[in-house]
């Protein structure tokens, strides 16, 4: 178990402090992004359906390791216990697959990022309002 970290912390200590678990179980979105792309697998909570859907989608893109469990659920307790325990087993088998998403969705980012910028400079400017 790692102490939380005191109020403000800059993101990459936030990271570095991820890549010591072998499980993560988070309610912070941006948390679970930080540990998949390092490959560790999240459990994430949710009592939200706008987060129901934000996890989906990020378990969607690493495909695997991501688990979620709703705080509103009557067998909380089992249900928590079963997805930590699930996890924790899995974990040296999704942490290369992981890593390996986190590196195909950068690769591919940056590819989208260098299209637009290819696109937006190669146009000359056109003025905006009246001429």
């Amino acid at each position: 178990m790692i102490d939380p970290p005191s109020r403000y912390v800059h993101p990459a200590e936030i990271a570095r402090r991820v890549s010591r678990c072998r499980v993560l179980v988070t309610g912070a979105y941006h948390l679970a992004v930080f540990a998949l792309s390092q490959g560790i697998p999240v459990v994430a909570l949710t009592s939200t359906a706008y987060y129901d859907d934000k996890f989906l989608g990020l378990g969607a893109m690493f495909g695997q390791g991501l688990t979620l469990v709703r705080l509103d659920d009557p067998d909380l307790e089992q249900t928590l216990t079963v997805a930590i325990d699930q996890a924790w087993r899995t974990a040296p088998d999704v942490r290369e697959p992981l890593r390996t998403r986190a590196r195909e969705q950068i690769d591919a980012s940056r590819a989208g990022f260098d299209r637009v910028a290819g696109l937006t400079q190669a146009r000359p400017a056109t003025p905006v309002g009246p001429a």
